[in-house]
C-alpha cells in the first residue's frame, strides 16, 4: 500500500469527522508513522516543516489521530504500527473504494450518484470492488460448494475466523463467473460494512426501497455484504431484507461474508427457505505448505506444526512466514519453535478486542477461565458435560441454556473449536493455540481472571 493512499484515507476521514483536512501537523504525523521515524526527523524532511512544532504533533496531533483511526477501524492504533494496520486492511480490500464508502453520519442523507442498467447481461460490480487476491491456495471444494449454495440458496451465509479467507473466496468466485461466457448472476453488488454502519443502513444509502425491489425481481442479482472486522448485526430492517431474499420468484441472492454466525440464515434454513450456511476452515497441509514454502520458510516437519498451531489460517500463516523470515532468516529453528504462537499472536489479539472480550458477562468470564484451566498442562478438548459440571461447582447459578448459548456464539466467532467425542458422540471444546496464548499473556489479565473458582 502507498503512503499517499494512506494519507488521502486519513484525510478524508479527517473532513468528515473533524470537519477540516489534516494540516501540516497532522501529515507530518502520518509519515513518521509510515516511514518508522521520529518527529523530528520528519519535520526537517518536510519542505515545509520548519515552522511546526515537535511537540505540538507528538503530544498533541499524534495521539488524537491514533484515537480516531482505532475508533474507526476497530483495531489499537499507534504510531508504531499504523502502517502495518493499513498493509493488512488495504490487503482485505478495505481502502479499495475509500471515496464513495457512506459514513454512519452520510447515511440516509444522500443516494448514490451510481445508476443501475437493467438492461445489461454484463456482469458488474456496484459501490465496492472485492478485494485483490493475490495469493490464492487450493479451496477447490469449497469454491464448489460455494457454487452450488449459491446456485440452489436466495440468502447464503459464509462465516469463518478472521484471516481465513472468506473474502478472497468469494472474490474469486466473482472473477471466474465473469469470465463464464454465461454468467451464473447478471450483476454482482460487492459492499463492505464499515464500522458504525448496519446492512439495512447501507442498502438504503445505496438503493430506494422501489429500486432495490425492482432490482432482484428483474434481475439474477447476487448481492455481497463483507462484513470485514465489523460484527454482523441482524436488526428487524435487517430481517426484513432476509425475507424479502427468500420470498417470492426471483433470481437474485444475498451473499453476507461475516466472522460471525448469521441467526437469520440458520431461522430461515429451520422452515425450509431456500437458505444456507457455509462455515470456511483451514487449509489442509498440502496448501497451506505452498504458501510457506512460496515464501522460503524451510523444514517441512516443522511448518506442519506451524500449521497446525494456527489451524491452516492463510493470512496468519502468511503473517507469520513474514516474520519467520524477518527474524530467524526463513529458519525455524528449536528455539523458535517452542514460540511459535507468538508470530501471529498481535493479529489475534486485535481480533479478540474487535470481539470486545473485555465485556464478558460473570457467566462467559466463567467459561472462559474453565476452557482455559483445561489446557494448563496441554491442550486437550473438554465435553460439555465437563463444562456443565465444572461451571455448577463454582457456586454460580448458570444454567444449561446460557451455557449453550454461549458456546454457540463463541462457536460462530471462531474463538473456539468444537468437535465430537469419538465414543460418545458428545460436543467437546478447546480454545485454539493462539487464542488461548493471547488471552494469557499479562497485558490482558484485565479480560481474564486465572484463579481458582473460591
Amino acid at each position: 500500500m502507498e503512503f499517499e493512499k494512506a494519507k488521502s484515507y486519513i484525510n478524508e476521514l479527517s473532513l468528515i469527522k473533524w470537519g477540516k483536512k489534516l494540516g501540516l501537523p497532522g501529515e507530518i504525523a502520518i509519515q513518521a508513522a509510515w516511514e518508522g521515524i521520529t518527529i523530528a526527523q520528519a519535520i526537517k524532511d518536510h519542505p515545509l516543516g520548519a515552522s511546526t512544532s515537535e511537540g505540538y504533533v507528538s503530544c498533541r496531533v499524534g495521539p488524537d489521530l491514533w484515537k480516531l483511526l482505532s475508533q474507526e477501524l476497530g483495531i489499537e492504533v499507534k504510531k508504531k504500527n499504523l502502517r502495518l494496520v493499513f498493509e493488512e486492511l488495504d490487503q482485505q480490500g478495505m481502502f479499495a473504494t475509500t471515496t464513495s464508502d457512506p459514513t454512519p453520519e452520510q447515511e440516509g442523507t444522500k443516494k448514490t450518484s451510481q445508476q443501475i442498467d437493467n438492461t445489461t447481461s454484463i456482469t458488474t460490480a456496484l459501490g465496492h470492488h472485492p478485494p485483490k487476491v493475490p495469493h490464492f491456495y487450493g479451496r477447490d471444494e469449497d469454491f464448489l460448494q460455494l457454487s452450488t449454495t449459491l446456485a440452489q440458496n436466495r440468502f447464503v451465509a459464509l462465516i469463518g475466523a478472521a484471516g481465513i479467507g472468506k473474502s478472497a473466496l468469494a472474490s474469486i468466485y466473482v472473477q471466474r463467473m465473469n469470465s463464464k461466457p454465461q454468467p451464473d448472476f447478471k450483476k454482482i453488488i460487492w459492499m463492505s460494512l464499515h464500522h458504525g454502519q448496519t446492512v439495512s443502513g447501507l442498502m438504503e444509502f445505496h438503493f430506494k426501497e422501489c429500486e432495490f425491489t425492482a432490482l432482484i425481481q428483474e434481475l439474477s442479482c447476487l448481492f455481497v455484504i463483507d462484513c470485514g472486522p465489523v460484527e454482523f448485526e441482524e436488526d428487524k430492517n435487517f430481517q426484513a431484507i432476509a425475507q424479502q431474499f427468500c420470498v417470492g420468484r426471483h433470481q437474485s441472492t444475498l451473499l453476507i461474508l461475516s466472522r460471525n454466525t448469521v441467526r437469520s440464515v440458520q431461522q430461515l434454513a429451520r422452515i425450509q427457505r431456500p437458505a444456507a450456511t457455509i462455515k470456511l476452515s483451514g487449509l489442509p497441509d498440502k496448501d497451506a505448505l505452498r504458501i510457506l514454502k512460496e515464501q522460503g520458510i524451510q523444514g517441512e516437519s516443522d511448518c506442519k506444526k506451524l500449521i497446525k498451531s494456527y489451524r491452516g489460517n492463510p493470512q496468519l500463516l502468511l503473517l507469520a512466514a513474514e516474520r519467520i523470515n524477518r527474524f530467524c532468516g526463513g529458519k525455524l529453528v528449536e528455539s523458535f519453535m517452542l514460540h511459535k504462537t507468538s508470530f501471529a499472536s498481535d493479529y489475534v489479539r486485535r481480533v479478540i478486542q474487535e470481539y470486545r472480550m473485555q465485556e464478558l458477562t460473570p457467566t462467559e468470564q466463567r467459561i472462559l477461565d474453565i476452557l482455559i484451566q483445561s489446557d494448563n498442562d496441554a491442550p486437550r478438548w473438554i465435553t460439555f458435560s465437563e463444562l456443565m459440571m465444572e461451571l455448577s461447582s463454582g457456586g454460580g447459578n448458570a444454567s444449561m441454556s446460557e451455557l449453550i448459548e454461549v458456546l454457540e456464539k463463541w462457536e460462530g466467532m471462531s474463538l473456539i473449536e468444537s468437535d465430537n467425542d469419538q465414543n460418545t458422540g458428545e460436543a467437546t471444546f478447546m480454545l485454539p493455540p493462539t487464542t488461548r496464548k493471547v488471552l494469557m499473556r499479562n497485558t490482558l489479565n484485565s479480560l481474564v481472571s486465572f484463579s481458582q473458582p473460591a
